[in-house]
């Protein structure tokens, strides 16, 4: 994959979480860890997407380092690499909501 669309992908999803890590965005049916649970308590909301904004936050960091800092691996890894990037966060706020929050 090409290292441009992948350094633009980090930053869309930087862009995206610094909102939520920040607790700018409210629950809302557009963006955010939208689950029925979020989505029908403000404050497990408010956790959640506190967590999950710096989880992606973190990982659209690594995933730009890992693409500056080995741009051959970027390219012939890029799909997986994004792949992962974005699931592993996302894994991560499933577990804290129904490990912490217990929703």
């Amino acid at each position: 994959m090409d290292t441009t669309k992948l350094y633009v992908a980090w930053l869309a999803i930087f862009v995206i979480s610094v909102p939520l890590a920040f607790n700018l965005i409210p629950p809302n049916a557009f963006i955010g860890f939208r689950t029925a649970s979020t989505l029908a308590d403000p404050e497990v909301w408010k956790r959640v997407n506190i967590f999950a904004g710096w989880a992606f936050l973190l990982a659209s960091i690594l995933g730009g380092l890992i693409t500056y800092y080995r741009p051959d691996v970027a390219e012939s890894w890029g799909g997986l690499l994004l792949v992962a990037i974005v699931l592993i966060p996302l894994a991560l706020s499933f577990v804290y909501l129904k490990v912490f929050i217990r929703a």
